[in-house]
């Protein structure tokens, strides 16, 4: 595969950032995902899922490969680019909720999205409007699978991972979390797309909206305006019991996916910014973006766990910006799970370049991303830009800076 361009940085956390990025010669538009070499395990976590991933309705990953840039060494997932954006961002273009013919739509490509996961045996555990990313087409592709885990014969996985507020009660309370929880956050994801609001959005506190999810019988309000198929198929998301909760291949029988059919549906025009690339805001969900100063040193003072719980969620005292649930964010432990992580040797860290692909694969890859590329991003500021050019030659890999002209240290020493 070409060398790539790293462009303008649109999203950054504690363990990851997302930049724009261009194949050289094509000008192809990517999204780079990348990491610091020596703390990239959940990033190569993510990348072992993506990879053995082949669906339409599944976010394009088009490899991975580790480069060398200002002294240090980074791990990258290369994606396919959105211009559209996720879907939040075209609530937010249909004036702050879509229509049920644009409901049933969406929900019917997430649905078939979530069979194909939940066929191979994998469960997103954050499914939400700010993770589920627009198409040229008009149609919705699965995201963000940074959370995402295998099952294991049960059925099930454990860890504490997703959004507080799209959590089915198994996963509020710290139980198993299995593919039913996927099926309740989609039913979370059909209210935010119908009121432009997530469910329970009337609770400031984050602790008793866990409390409310897991520990009582309620569950969220039923949208006004939808039809009473569209609260039918909500009322089946939302069984308590995820055991009594259909599966995602069950749910496309129901009518009020099966009656989009032939419905012609139009998007709104979106922009082609490039800010709107895998929705940023998935960071900076709280309203506050935090420095990595400000992270490592809330982290180092002590807490009661109820006080740490509300930090997490909100880092002001104020109540949160509710506004397409992006107030909330993603949570998730990092103890290792039931799939393996690539790694090259026991200490975590390559000392040689990952390939992009197989040379078959590259070819196909190189399709996808001028398929899916058709916008070049407008870079306000270039003089950020890095070009990457591999060279090749055994043990002899080498990157070039074209800012500076000057070769960067080979990654392969």
């Amino acid at each position: 595969m070409a060398g790539w361009t790293r462009g303008p940085t649109i999203g950054r956390g504690t363990s990851a950032a997302v930049s724009l990025a261009t194949l050289n010669g094509s000008g192809a538009v990517l999204a780079v995902k990348s990491a610091e070499l020596a703390n990239s395990a959940l990033l190569r976590r993510e990348y072992s899922i993506l990879s053995s991933l082949s669906s339409p309705h599944i976010a394009r990953c088009l490899g991975a490969d580790v480069t060398c840039e200002g002294g240090g060494r980074f791990y990258n997932i290369l994606m396919e680019y959105f211009p559209g954006g996720t879907l939040c961002d075209e609530i937010r273009r249909q004036g702050g909720r879509l229509s049920e013919p644009e409901i049933r739509r969406h929900v019917s490509a997430v649905l078939r999205g979530l069979c194909y996961l939940h066929g191979i045996g994998v469960v997103h555990r954050d499914v939400k409007g700010s993770n589920l990313l627009m198409g040229s087409d008009g149609d919705v592709r699965i995201g963000d699978l940074g959370s995402a885990a295998m099952v294991d014969g049960d059925g099930a996985t454990g860890g504490f991972a997703g959004t507080p507020l799209f959590m089915a009660p198994e996963v509020a309370r710290g139980a198993v979390h299995g593919c039913a929880a996927d099926v309740w956050a989609l039913g979370c994801t059909v209210v935010e797309m119908a009121t432009g609001r997530p469910p329970w959005s009337d609770i400031a506190d984050p602790v008793s909206a866990l409390y409310r999810i897991g520990c009582t019988d309620m569950v969220p309000q039923m949208p006004e305006n939808l039809s009473e198929q569209g609260k039918d198929f909500l009322s089946r998301c939302f069984r308590r019991n995820p055991a009594e909760r259909p599966t995602a291949e069950q749910l496309l029988q129901h009518p009020f996916v099966g009656k989009f059919e032939g419905v012609a549906v139009k998007s709104a025009p979106f922009s082609d910014s490039p800010k709107s690339i895998l929705d940023h805001d998935l960071w900076n969900s709280v309203g506050t973006e935090r420095s990595q100063t400000e992270i490592a040193s809330s982290a180092a003072i002590p807490a009661p766990a109820a006080e740490r719980l509300r930090a997490l969620f909100s880092p002001t005292e104020r109540r949160p910006i509710w506004s397409l649930g992006e107030s909330w964010v993603r949570v998730r432990t990092n103890t290792p799970e039931n799939f393996p992580v690539p790694n090259r040797n026991a200490g975590g860290e390559s000392s040689e370049a990952l390939p992009i692909a197989s040379t078959s694969r590259r070819e196909v890859n190189q399709d996808l991303v001028e398929e899916s590329s058709s916008v070049t991003p407008n870079y306000v500021d270039t003089s950020s830009l890095v070009t990457l050019n591999h060279v090749e030659g055994e043990n002899n890999d080498q990157f070039i800076s074209s800012k500076s002209n000057s070769t960067i240290d080979s990654i392969n020493n």
